[in-house]
């Protein structure tokens, strides 16, 4: 009879109490430091533990290239506008003409003749055309609500990465 599969190297070991319970964005919230103190530690234990397995089966050199690229960031094309002034200009250009505006033909058409007068005004410098401008002008006013939401998002992670000593933005210590 065959023996059962075995896998060549042992699993890393794991903590005491179990694996720790992923928490949602409410959870962490309402965790209390203490808690959150006794978390962040049993991470950085694991962290140990995995990487002196990595190491005692990889060598020390190794694990460390390893371990040095789980902190490295996506290499890419860099986040937000590739033309912040374009983009500005076309906001501020668009805002003064639905300011002006008196019905609601004139507030769509706003995008359009913002883009004609920034093309006409600075040519092709800011863009192919007036009408691949309008395009870039309506992608930015549809992403108001998105980017507010990923503002917010930021700002939760960073919340989220504080000091355990200190308290949480807008509120007591939990």
């Amino acid at each position: 009879m065959r023996p059962p599969w075995q896998p060549l190297c042992p699993p890393p070991p794991s903590n005491d109490c179990g694996e720790s319970p992923v928490l949602s964005a409410l959870g962490e919230a309402l965790e209390s430091p203490e808690a959150r103190a006794k978390r962040v530690r049993l991470a950085k234990r694991e962290a140990f533990r995995s990487y002196r397995f990595v190491a005692e089966h990889l060598g020390e050199e190794e694990a460390a290239k390893l371990f040095a690229n789980f902190g490295r960031r996506r290499e890419g094309r860099q986040r937000g506008s590739t033309n912040p002034e374009r983009d500005g200009e076309l906001l501020a250009r668009h805002a003064h003409l639905v300011e002006q505006a008196t019905s609601e033909a004139e507030r769509a058409a706003a995008p359009r003749k913002a883009a004609e007068a920034v093309y006409r005004d600075h040519g092709a410098r800011f863009g192919n055309s007036a009408d691949a401008l309008e395009k870039r002008l309506r992608r930015l006013l549809g992403q108001g609500p998105r980017e507010r939401a990923t503002d917010a998002k930021r700002a939760l992670e960073a919340a989220r990465r504080r000091p355990l000593t200190e308290p949480w933005p807008g509120g007591d210590r939990n």
